[in-house]
């Protein structure tokens, strides 16, 4: 029922398990979604680049880069942003207990990932063609 189901935001209660990694869901709709990492199932494709995702709601979120639609906007200063998560991490950036200077670092930081995103596509691509195992090219996380 509804109520059992809702109680098990209160209690942590998992009952539905994963049979390949045994990781534990309350719903059993996060376990479906879940064990799409294991199938490797991602039956929602971008029709501008191919790129391929498990969820609807991701596919959706990478098609604004091509529509460049911007959604979110920072009610503090009118930036507007493609994700909801980015436009929190902005929001910290006018409040009182953020360095001066920090709004600048931040745009830094998300043009240097922006920058590492584009290279990553571009090589993903550029590998696509090869028939053997390509070499691993490791970055340092930002």
């Amino acid at each position: 029922s509804n109520l059992v189901s809702h109680q098990r935001t209160h209690s942590g209660e998992k009952p539905f398990s994963c049979q390949v990694c045994s990781r534990k869901f309350a719903y059993p709709s996060d376990l479906t979604r879940h064990q799409k990492i294991h199938t490797g199932e991602k039956p929602y494709a971008c029709d501008e680049c191919d790129r391929r995702f498990t969820r609807l709601s991701d596919l959706i979120t990478h098609q604004r880069i091509h529509t460049g639609e911007k959604p979110y906007r920072c009610l503090e200063c009118g930036r507007r942003f493609r994700q909801r998560g980015v436009l929190v991490k902005h929001q910290r950036c006018h409040s009182k207990e953020n360095p001066k200077g920090s709004e600048a670092l931040q745009s830094s930081e998300s043009q240097v990932k922006s920058q590492f995103k584009s290279h990553e596509i571009k090589l993903e691509k550029e590998l696509e063609g090869q028939e053997e195992e390509p070499n691993l090219i490791l970055f340092p996380s930002p």
